[in-house]
């Protein structure tokens, strides 16, 4: 399936039975709102499920400063991170056998390990983890519309109309 934003924006007013837009930057109130408010609900829909379309795996880059206590190491995120899934060693256990594991957890010493998965925290734009090298499964920021699944985009449209209806139709009921 291939859309584009306009083509997303439309379902999202059409939602709210209101007119296509042309183009995000066309003057109308229905463009601009949408074009305020379509990064945010794209990014928000992507972070919400691990959509196949939007995962990637890589090994994190070792960060020169260490964390003061807890943890051994810091690796930095990738830029492009909404949401880490997994760590490599959670993909082959934790990950792939409890069908209800999102990636967050609670971090406890005790919990982290009784549970089988593996101990990090994230913090800003780092992960923090006791191994020297670092694998993980994430969500990326997906912008590429052509690469959106059929059920991703009806999502995105349908919480980009939640995100709009009131300015769009004057209505707090709709």
């Amino acid at each position: 399936m291939s859309v584009s934003k306009v083509e997303i924006c439309n379902i999202a007013l059409q939602l709210l039975g209101d007119e296509s837009i042309l183009s995000l930057s066309d003057g109308t109130t229905q463009a601009e709102q949408c074009s305020f408010r379509y990064d945010t609900a794209r990014r928000a829909t992507l972070e919400m499920h691990p959509w196949n379309f939007a995962l990637s795996r890589v090994s994190l880059p070792l960060s020169s400063s260490t964390p003061v206590f807890d943890f051994s190491y810091q690796f930095t995120l990738p830029s492009d991170c909404l949401r880490v899934l997994a760590t490599e060693k959670e993909l082959d256990t934790v990950y792939n056998s409890d069908p209800y594991f999102n990636g967050y957890k609670t971090i406890g010493f005790q919990s982290a390990f009784a549970s089988g998965r593996d101990r990090y925290k994230i913090e800003g734009r780092n992960l923090l983890y006791d191994d020297d090298v670092c694998k993980i499964l994430y969500v990326v920021d997906e912008e590429d519309t052509t690469k959106f699944s059929p059920l991703y985009v009806e999502g995105l449209a349908l919480y980009l109309a939640s995100r709009i209806a009131y300015k769009i139709t004057g209505s707090r009921t709709m």
